[in-house]
Formats: structure tokens, sequence, C-alpha cells
């Protein structure tokens, strides 16, 4: 693969992955407003989430135009297979927003959080089944064909995101709200992590069956891999020495995400971007992945500086 597309690759990749992370915990406080059972920690669970939740999603926007300017065949080919499935899923995110931004407005606040509720659980399953498809290779190739979120793998890649969204709100809520509150939450959290790890673990096992490609990957990249990982548990023993324990659970979910999503990319590269037989050609030229590493090398610094200027709050706490 060309050394731009290179590049452009890990810049996508760490979008999502930013996105995953943050908009997953954002996601993941909706998950858990069902079981957050008193009303003064569901108000403040929306709270806490409501001053960052639009620029958590600046992060999808800037893989999306990525992909769509370093890989336009892919962009073209995805997009057709899970058209209905990604206007479902922006929709989703829309009604969200139209949710945090006037929660306050209206005297039906039930209403509102099982509102929350239902957009996190559908929007999350849309995007663990998308990208199970995508593993399995829908999508990337030249043959006609739509996507089908309701296969047995797309439905496992659909709860792994539910459930991984829940951990991390839970996480999140644990990080923000009070230490009282927290200590209710504590079986639950506990069951809800090791049901999610029991799921996780099963859909890698499905992937790497019913892709070949993926599991081959995995054995010539297992010292990477094992590499990444000795990374996230360093990191992991890091936030727990140098934070508290509330702060280091949420820290060592964004490690679990972070971790995940690196193995992933590492493993599909470059053999399940180009596995169309249109191969090299589905990356666009050298001269177009240049203007567009110098416009990314641009906005990326802007939004960066925006996610931070949207956690000064949070930060100096």
């Amino acid at each position: 693969m060309d050394t731009l597309a290179t590049v452009l690759y890990i810049l996508i990749a760490l979008a999502l992955s930013i996105y995953f992370l943050l908009d997953g915990y954002t996601l993941g406080v909706g998950l858990n407003m069902p079981f957050l059972g008193h009303k003064q920690v569901r108000e403040h669970a929306i709270h806490s989430v409501t001053p960052f939740w639009d620029a958590n999603q600046t992060w999808l926007v800037f893989a999306v135009s990525a992909l769509y300017g370093a890989f336009p065949a892919l962009y073209s080919s995805i997009l057709p297979a899970f058209y209905i499935e990604i206007v479902v899923l922006l929709m989703l995110l829309f009604v969200r927003g139209i949710v945090f931004e006037f929660y306050e407005k209206f005297s039906r606040p039930a209403l509102f959080q099982a509102l929350l509720f239902l957009t996190a659980l559908i929007a999350a399953y849309l995007q663990g089944a998308i990208a199970t498809q995508i593993l399995m290779g829908q999508g990337l190739s030249d043959e006609p064909s739509h996507g089908d979120i309701w296969q047995y793998e797309s439905a496992l890649g659909g709860a792994v995101f539910i459930l991984g969204y829940a951990v991390l709100g839970s996480a999140w809520l644990r990080m923000t709200i009070s230490q009282t509150s927290a200590g209710k939450q504590s079986a639950y959290r506990l069951t809800l992590g090791i049901v999610a790890l029991l799921v996780l673990v099963l859909w890698i096992v499905v992937c790497l069956i019913k892709q070949p490609l993926l599991a081959s990957r995995v054995g010539e990249r297992g010292g990477i891999i094992a590499g990444l990982s000795a990374v996230g548990f360093v990191g992991a023993v890091l936030a727990r020495r140098l934070t508290n324990t509330r702060t280091a659970s949420f820290l060592w979910a964004a490690c679990s995400v972070m971790l995940l999503t690196s193995i992933v990319y590492v493993c599909i590269y470059p053999d399940l971007l180009i596995a169309s037989p249109a191969g090299e050609s589905a990356i666009a030229s050298h001269a177009s992945l240049m203007f567009l590493l110098i416009g990314l090398a641009i906005a990326l610094p802007l939004i960066l500086a925006y996610t931070l200027y949207s956690y000064r709050s949070l930060l100096k706490s």
C-alpha cells in the first residue's frame, strides 16, 4: 500500500477509535438509563454527557470524510450495501441530539429518558452489525450484494457493541456521579462486565472462524498484537496507580476499547481494505492523497482542540 495511504489509514483508524470511545460512553449512558433507579441519578447521568456529545461525534465525521477521500472505491461499495442501515443510524444520532438539547424544556423527562435508551440501543446494534459485516468481507468486493445485519454473527457483533458501550457508560457514570450512588451499582457493573467479556470472546471466535483471512493475519501478526496488549496492560496499571479507583475504572475501559480496535485495524491491514479485484486501484491517486493529507493535517488539530475545549471543565476537576 502507498505510504500516504498508510498514513491516512492510520488517521482514519485513530479517528474511529476515538469515536468508539467518546461517543461510546455517551451511548452507554443511554443504555444504562433503565438501570439507574433513582430519578436524581438519571437526571445527573444525562447532564454529565450533555456538554460533550456533539464534540464526540465530530470524530465520526472526520473518519468518514477521510475514508471517502482516501479509499473512494471502498466507500462507494460499503455505502450501497448498508445504505438503509446507515441512514437509520444517522437519524438515531440526530434524534439523540434533540433529546440532549431539549431535555430541560419538556415536562415529561421519563419519555425522553426512554427515547434516549431506545436510540442508543438501536444505534449501538447497527454499528456492531455493520462493523461485523465489513469484517466478514461484506461491501469489500465487486459483487453486487446487500448487507445482512440479522445474520447470527452480525447480531453477535451488535450485542458486543451494546454491551461494550454499556460498560463504558457505566464506568463514566461511576467516575462522575456521587460515591453513594456509585456504590449501589457495583453488582450490576460486575455482572455487565462479565457478560460483555464472554460475548466479546464468542464474537472473536466466530469472526476468526467465518473469516479465514482475518484468522491468518492474527497468526502472522501475533508479535504486534502482543506488543499492543503489553502497552494496554501498562496503561491500565498506570491508570490504577496514578488515579483514584473510580477514574481508573473508566480509563481501564478506555484502554480496552483502544486496544481492541487497534488489534482489529492491524489485522485487516491492508488485505480487507483492498480485497476487491480492483486491488490497489481502490485507493485514490497519489496527488489526491497528498491533497487530502494536507487538509486533514489542518483539520485534525482543530478537531482535537475543539474536543479538549469541550472537556475543559472535566479536565480541571
